[in-house]
């Protein structure tokens, strides 16, 4: 789960680099850098699209993080008592056997 929520988030990461970079870098070439202000001015809708996508995906990329811990956690936790467990459940038939 862990692994969708991050390419989720740099799914969105890349949609905003390639508004970032088709929008604004490209107009920056052809008008000229010193123009760079007055483009995003005249723009708003391109530069907002750029941050909102940056920012969610930023926030999915570091819940997959997140859930991908917890899962080793999990894991780790689930693993420890099944070994405890069968631990438990073993020592008993030694003890049998070695009466016999």
């Amino acid at each position: 789960m862990g692994q969708v929520v991050k390419f989720l988030g740099l799914l969105l990461l890349g949609i905003g680099g390639t508004l970032v970079i088709f929008s604004h870098l490209s107009m920056g070439m052809v008008y000229g850098w010193d123009k760079l202000a007055e483009q995003v001015a005249s723009d708003p809708t391109g530069t907002m699209l750029s941050i909102v996508a940056f920012v969610p995906g930023g926030i999915l990329y570091g819940l997959g993080i997140w859930v991908e811990k917890i899962g080793k956690r999990s894991d780790e936790k689930w693993a420890a008592l099944k070994a405890q467990s069968d631990a438990e459940n073993a020592a008993p038939e030694n003890v049998d056997q070695a009466e016999s």
